[in-house]
């Protein structure tokens, strides 16, 4: 996909979801990253 294919509200729903997947892994919590993307 190119960039121009993204729009800046999904951009920034993926950006967050990554940060809190990886703030859940810096915490060593638990998280499933496959039903993450799914709902995301």
């Amino acid at each position: 996909m190119s960039r121009a294919e993204w729009s800046d509200l999904e951009i920034d729903a993926i950006v967050a979801d990554y940060f809190s997947m990886l703030s859940d892994k810096l915490a060593g919590n638990r998280y499933n990253e496959a039903a993450q993307n799914r709902a995301l």
